[in-house]
């Protein structure tokens, strides 16, 4: 535990928000106790994608989404790959 707090210690700011997200992902993922807290965060994800992404985007294309879904989900898809969360394929 020593070696651990010595290493805390040692991080970054950024590092230790990092290794705090990883931490609460892993416990909301893996643990069923926290399956709600999962799909709060969730929810919490979607909104910010909502509100920093698809309200910046004129209205004629938000109202394309609403009959092209595939079209929101190639946008939400890129919006995780700018946060650094998934790797988009040029598929």
């Amino acid at each position: 535990m020593e070696d651990q707090e010595k290493k805390l210690e040692d991080m970054e700011t950024s590092e230790l928000v990092e290794h705090l997200y990883g931490g609460l992902f892993g416990l909301f993922a893996d643990d069923e106790e926290y399956a709600d807290l999962l799909q709060l965060s969730a929810a919490l994800g979607l909104k910010r994608f909502a509100e920093e992404r698809l309200a910046g985007l004129p209205r004629e294309e938000l109202l394309g989404m609403f009959e092209h879904g595939e079209e929101v989900v190639d946008e939400f898809i890129a919006f995780a790959s700018d946060e650094g969360l998934v790797e988009e394929n040029d598929d």
